[in-house]
């Protein structure tokens, strides 16, 4: 009776450890998935932090390039207007001034043939 006590006895802790290792085993794939679900949960984090800022600034940007001053600026510097009352000035060239260089025109090369070439380097001296 001792001996099937035992028997027992022994068969219930091979059945609780072999519990306890799958335990074990379950519990350390599921910390593998935690920290795999939190990196990705921090990239996406910091994807949707991007989108928020660049959101943000193109926001700004529209609300100034819909302002009253966006306009004035942009009228002033490229559009070439004036408000009234405004005396525009334009800069001139001075009487007898030189004007602006003139470019100089380069000579063509001259298009020297294949065999006048070979030509060249057999028979001429290189002075």
């Amino acid at each position: 009776m001792n001996k099937a006590g035992n028997q027992w006895r022994y068969g219930i802790m091979v059945i609780g450890l072999l519990a306890l290792a799958l335990l074990i085993r379950d519990f350390n794939s599921r910390m593998a998935d935690l920290r795999r679900l939190t990196r990705e949960h921090e990239k996406v984090s910091a994807q949707a932090t991007n989108a928020v800022a660049t959101l943000n600034v193109l926001q700004t940007q529209e609300t100034y390039t819909q302002s009253d001053q966006a306009v004035a600026e942009w009228a002033y510097s490229e559009g070439g207007m004036a408000r009234p009352g405004d005396h525009l000035i334009y800069p001139l060239e001075a009487p007898g001034g030189s004007a602006a260089s003139t470019p100089v025109s380069v000579a063509a090369p001259q298009v020297i043939s294949n065999w006048q070439l070979w030509l060249a380097l057999f028979v001429d001296n290189p002075r």
